[in-house]
């Protein structure tokens, strides 16, 4: 499954199952990435902000997990390690407006 770019603040999670076939057929390693990029380029919009767009390689997820495992631990590393990106440009000299209003969603739903 891959994830979108962007999705709107608090929005659950919306992966394609596409990368499951993958991992199956395949039978090798995943090697997930986290990006920020959906903080300074926001999808369908001509607005672009100033930044550092960063992607982390994360560490590889062997192959032959059960498919709900295989789900659930994909989402889960690309979630934590975006939401540690996100937080970290929030924290910016001059965040984008996105990186500010995606943490103050958070905050209201905490």
């Amino acid at each position: 499954f891959s994830g979108r770019q962007a999705r709107p603040p608090g929005a659950p999670p919306d992966y394609k199952p596409g990368l499951t076939l993958l991992y199956e057929g395949l039978n090798i390693p995943c090697v997930p990435l986290a990006l920020n990029s959906g903080l300074f380029w926001p999808r369908r919009r001509l607005e672009r902000y100033p930044g550092t767009i960063v992607v982390e390689i994360l560490e590889p997820i062997p192959p032959g997990l059960p498919r709900a495992e295989f789900k659930a631990e994909v989402v889960n590393r690309i979630e934590s390690a975006c939401a540690r990106l996100n937080a970290e440009a929030a924290m910016a000299s001059q965040p984008s407006p996105i990186a500010l209003r995606l943490m103050n969603t958070k905050q209201e739903l905490s």
